[in-house]
């Protein structure tokens, strides 16, 4: 009885495979999955995802976000879960790159595989007090480069 397709879902899961569909999704989805390969088209530069105020898990799949140079995450109370996959947010042009992972109450994992966020030169985790993990790259079998240009700080009261 719970599939039926009168009776509402308790979660709302997006597969994502292009900007348009990233961009149609509604502000109510709740776990964003973005398959490996997508939005790499050149005209997007950021990623804001301060529309999603019911969003608690974002899944990126590898090779992912290519263009982008700005990537906020900011006041996503309900926000659990970022898990990055290999070589996204992987830009070779010349940039300034900035990530922001602010002000999310609930946010308990933040996982980014190697090769990800290779150039970016900004990034700031800061006011996140139910983290309990964070993960960059891997400890062992892959040697792979991440936040090559920027100074890593958590911040926290």
């Amino acid at each position: 009885m719970a599939t039926h397709p009168n009776i509402a879902s308790s979660s709302r899961t997006a597969n994502v495979h292009s900007w348009d569909e990233l961009n149609a999704l509604d502000a109510s989805t709740e776990t964003i999955i973005v398959a490996d390969g997508s939005c790499n088209n050149g005209g997007v530069t950021k990623l804001v995802l301060s529309r999603f105020e019911n969003l608690t898990s974002l899944i990126v799949g590898d090779n992912c976000f290519r263009y982008v140079t700005t990537m906020n995450v900011v006041e996503m109370d309900n926000l659990e879960s970022i898990r990055i996959g290999m070589q996204s947010f992987n830009s070779y042009e010349e940039a300034d790159y900035s990530f922001s992972v602010k002000n999310c109450s609930s946010l308990k994992e933040l996982r980014i595989a190697p090769d990800s966020f290779g150039r970016w030169n900004f990034t700031e985790f800061e006011n996140l007090p139910s983290l309990e993990m964070i993960q960059i790259g891997y400890m062992h079998s892959y040697d792979g480069s991440n936040f090559n240009s920027a100074s890593l700080e958590l911040k926290s009261e």
